[in-house]
């Protein structure tokens, strides 16, 4: 069954887009957070340490590109899944007078990719706001 198969897969990719956010922004925070930590290095480790927030900064630069594919890949199935389910509620709704049915979705972008990129986008300036602050 095809509906079936589009809803495990709008499933898979929601919770896979999810996971990918929660891990870019747990390795930058975690690698932004290490020179501030209370120990005390020699002072060749200090400056290897202090290089640990450029690295976070740079997976979140390279974290764009991977949100952007599965974004796509997303929203490919969550317009697939919205049709079918549009299609269905047509033919529902013709069965049920007076059931009202929303207006037909179809983007290639909606609320939710907005506020994930606001969101991204703040975790990855604080990040460079954090390797700044460990220049000056």
């Amino acid at each position: 069954m095809v509906e079936v198969d589009i809803w495990d897969e709008y499933k898979y990719r929601h919770d896979l887009l999810w996971k990918k956010i929660h891990q870019f922004t747990i390795i930058m925070v975690f690698l932004g957070a290490a020179p501030h930590s209370a120990f005390t290095l020699e002072q060749s480790g200090k400056n290897l340490i202090q290089l640990l927030p450029i690295i976070g900064t740079l997976f979140g630069i390279f974290g764009i590109f991977v949100l952007k594919n599965e974004l796509s890949l997303f929203m490919k199935i969550k317009n697939t899944y919205r049709g079918l389910q549009n299609e269905f509620m047509a033919k529902f709704s013709n069965t049920n007078p007076g059931f009202d049915i929303p207006e037909p979705f179809h983007a290639s972008y909606d609320k939710f990719s907005y506020y994930l990129w606001i969101y991204y986008c703040f975790i990855l300036l604080l990040s460079f706001l954090n390797c700044f602050s460990l220049v000056i």
